[in-house]
C-alpha cells in the first residue's frame, strides 16, 4: 500500500470512530487518530485558524444566526462542521444520501458532546497546560503516522498557505481541549474503585451442564417431563445421557454442557447463575422453574479464587474492572448532562434525524416535512419522513412519502424493501412480496443484501422465493471468489516480476 492510500486507509477508519465523543477519550491510542485527522485537516485546511475560532467562544450574539446549532446557548459554528466534512470529503463522495445525513449527524452530536464537555470544564474551573514541547511530541506523532518528512510537512502548509507558526498555535488549541477533556474526565471518575469481592467474582468461574424442558400449552406435561428426568438422574443414570434423551436445549446432544459461565449471567440469565455458583462439582440442583420452563443444573468443574493463577491475574483484573467502572460512570454522568441540556439544533433534516433516532415521531415528521420543501429532490428525506410516519402508525402517509423517494432514486434497492415491509406489517402479501421482489432487482451484487431478502422470505413461508435468493447468494459468493483467485494470482504475478527484476539488477 503506497503511503498516501496508506494515510487515506487510516483517516477513513477515524470516520467511524467519531460517532461517540466521549469514547474517543477513553480509547488509549486517541491521540494517534487525532494526529491522522489533523493531517487530513492541514492538507485540507480545515484546522487553520481552529485557535483563532476557540479563543472567541464568547461571541454568541453575532454567530448564532450563522451557528448550526446552540448548545446551552453557545453556539456551534456551522463554518466548524463544513470544515470537519470538507477534511473528509472524497471519501464521502460514493456514500448514499440517507448514510451521508447519518454521518452528518454523527459529526454534529460529537461537536454537541464536545461543547457540552468544555462548558462542563469550565464550570469545574478545569485549567490545564500545554507546552511547546506538547507541540512538538504531538507534530512528530503526526509525521511518523504518515510517514513524512518535515519538509513535506512544511510544503504541505505552504501550499494551503499556512505558516508552520500560525499552524502550531492551532495545534496547541487543540491539544488544550484535548487536555481539558482528559482532566475533566479523570475528576469524574477519580472516586471510581474495585473491592477484593469485585475482583473474586470477576475470577470466577462454573462448568455447567444442563436440561432444559419448555412449558407446555397443556400446563403440567413440562413440569412432568422434567421431574421424570430428575428422578432418572437421582436413580444414577448418567446426567449427559439423560440430557441428550430429554433436554429441549442446543447443547442437547452434547450432553447438555454449556461450557464455563461467569457470574455476569450473560450466558443462562440471572437466576441459573446464581443457581449454578451455588452448587459444588458433582452436585445436581433440584428443578429450576423460569418463565421459559424447567431448568436442572450440574456443576462439573469450578474454578475459584484462589492459587497461583489468581495472584497472578489480580492486579490484570482490577484494572479492567476499573476501567470498565469508570466508563459506565463516566457514560450515566455524561448523559445525565446531556438530558439537562438546550440544544436546539437548526438545520431541519438534522433535527428531523436527532428527533427519530429519539423516538419522537411528531417532531421528526416536522422537521422532516421542513427538510423536503426546502430540498425536494433528496430521496433520503422522504425516506426518513416515512420512518417516521410509520412510528406515529400512519402508514398512508409513509407510503406516499416511499413513493417519492422511490420516484427520485428508483435504483434504491433499500427503499423497496422499506415499502414491502410496510405492506408486511399491514398483512398485504400480495404488495409485500412485489416490493420484496423489486428490492431484489435492484440489491446487484450486494451478498448481504440479499441475505435479509432470503430471510423475509422464509419468515413469509415463501420457500422458492427464498431459495431463489440463496441461488443468487451463492453465484455472489462464487463470483467473489473467481475475483479473489484472480487478484491473487495477479498480486503473485507481480512479486515474482519485482523479484526477477530485482535479481537482474543484483547480477
Amino acid at each position: 500500500m503506497k503511503g498516501e492510500e496508506r494515510r487515506n486507509f487510516k483517516f477513513f477508519n477515524f470516520l467511524y470512530e467519531e460517532e461517540d465523543f466521549m469514547h474517543r477519550f477513553l480509547r488509549k491510542n486517541r491521540h494517534i487518530i487525532v494526529w491522522i485527522v489533523v493531517f487530513a485537516f492541514v492538507v485540507g485546511g480545515g484546522l487553520f485558524g481552529y485557535g483563532a475560532y476557540i479563543s472567541n467562544r464568547n461571541y454568541v450574539a453575532q454567530q448564532k444566526r450563522q451557528a448550526i446549532a446552540v448548545v446551552n446557548k453557545e453556539p456551534i459554528s456551522a463554518l466548524e462542521f463544513y470544515q470537519r466534512l470538507r477534511a473528509a470529503s472524497q471519501y464521502l463522495m460514493g456514500l448514499p444520501s440517507d448514510q451521508l445525513l447519518v454521518y452528518k449527524y454523527q459529526i454534529l452530536n460529537s461537536l454537541i458532546d464536545k461543547t457540552l464537555l468544555l462548558q462542563q470544564a469550565e464550570k469545574e474551573k478545569i485549567k490545564v497546560k500545554v507546552t511547546e514541547e506538547d507541540v512538538d511530541k504531538y507534530i512528530e506523532g503526526i509525521l511518523a503516522q504518515n510517514e513524512m518528512t518535515e519538509d513535506e510537512l512544511k510544503e504541505a502548509l505552504k501550499n494551503n498557505n499556512i505558516t508552520m507558526a500560525d499552524w502550531r498555535k492551532d495545534i496547541k488549541a487543540y491539544l488544550k481541549e484535548e487536555k481539558t477533556i482528559d482532566a475533566l474526565i479523570e475528576k469524574v471518575t477519580s472516586d471510581i474503585t474495585v473491592t477484593d469481592e469485585e475482583i473474586i467474582e470477576e475470577y470466577e468461574r462454573v462448568r455447567v451442564s444442563r436440561i432444559f424442558i419448555s412449558k407446555k400449552e397443556d400446563g403440567n406435561s413440562g413440569k412432568i417431563k422434567a421431574e421424570e428426568a430428575l428422578a432418572k438422574i437421582k436413580e444414577g443414570v448418567d446426567f449427559a445421557e439423560v440430557a441428550k434423551n430429554f433436554s429441549e436445549a442446543v447443547d442437547a446432544q452434547t450432553g447438555g454442557d454449556v461450557g464455563f459461565i461467569s457470574h455476569a449471567g450473560y450466558r443462562l440469565g440471572k437466576l441459573l447463575t446464581e443457581k449454578a455458583f451455588a452448587l459444588e462439582v458433582g452436585q445436581v440442583s433440584d428443578i429450576i422453574e423460569t418463565d421459559s420452563g424447567y431448568h436442572i443444573l450440574k456443576v462439573t468443574e469450578r474454578k475459584d479464587a484462589e492459587g497461583e493463577e489468581f495472584e497472578a491475574q489480580k492486579e490484570e483484573i482490577k484494572e479492567r474492572l476499573l476501567n470498565i467502572k469508570k466508563a459506565q460512570a463516566q457514560s450515566k454522568w455524561f448523559q445525565e448532562i446531556k438530558n439537562e441540556a438546550k440544544i436546539e439544533i437548526n438545520y431541519p433534516h438534522l433535527a428531523g434525524y436527532k428527533a427519530l433516532i429519539e423516538e419522537d415521531y411528531e417532531n421528526a415528521v416536522k422537521y422532516f416535512e421542513e427538510a423536503v420543501s426546502e430540498a425536494p429532490e433528496n430521496e433520503a428525506y422522504y425516506s426518513f419522513l416515512a420512518q417516521a410516519y410509520k412510528g406515529m402508525n400512519n402508514n398512508e402517509k409513509a407510503i406516499t412519502a416511499l413513493e417519492k423517494a422511490i420516484e427520485i432514486a428508483p435504483d434504491d434497492w433499500e427503499l423497496y424493501l422499506n415499502m414491502g415491509q410496510i405492506y408486511k406489517d399491514l398483512k398485504n402479501k400480495e404488495k409485500a412480496i412485489e416490493y420484496f421482489k423489486k428490492a431484489s432487482e435492484h440489491a446487484g451484487d450486494k451478498r448481504w443484501a440479499h441475505t435479509r431478502l432470503k430471510t423475509i422470505f422464509t419468515e413469509m413461508n415463501e420457500s422458492e422465493l427464498a431459495e431463489a435468493e440463496q441461488t443468487i447468494i451463492n453465484e455472489i459468493a462464487q463470483k467473489e471468489m473467481e475475483e479473489a483467485k484472480k487478484l491473487k494470482e495477479k498480486q503473485m504475478t507481480e512479486q515474482t516480476d519485482e523479484e526477477n527484476t530485482e535479481e537482474s539488477s543484483n547480477n
